[in-house]
């Protein structure tokens, strides 16, 4: 993992594209590649947690020039999302406030299930 997130890195320089979720969509596929690189064995959960801290740094970069964090800019009415987003041309649209919450909550439920699969 450690030399997945390094290549990612390195790499990461060369993304591009015409809006946030665009550019996530490229990092992701980017992560996934370098991922089969290194070996076919890695697991796609583990290239995508490789992902998760790149995707959340874009997110919040995102955010942060449009003068508010992403959860926000996210849950604004999707006319809105888009034209602070930029082009969508190659994505489908959605309300994401349907999904994203505007702000942080002091608690969150956690599930945890173990079970044994010996019958």
């Amino acid at each position: 993992m450690r030399r997945l997130t390094e290549d990612v890195a390195r790499e990461a320089n060369g993304v591009e594209g015409n809006s946030i979720f665009e550019l996530s969509h490229q990092l992701e596929e980017l992560t996934l590649s370098e991922a089969a690189k290194l070996s076919a064995a890695i697991p796609k959960l583990c290239a995508l947690v490789v992902f998760s801290p790149f995707d959340i740094a874009l997110f919040d970069a995102w955010g942060k020039a449009n003068g508010s964090n992403a959860f926000a800019s996210l849950a604004r009415p999707l006319k809105e999302v888009i034209s602070l987003a930029g082009s969508m041309r190659t994505f489908e649209a959605t309300d994401c406030s349907r999904y994203v919450r505007t702000s942080p909550v002091a608690t969150l439920p956690l599930f945890h299930l173990v079970a044994d699969s010996i019958h």
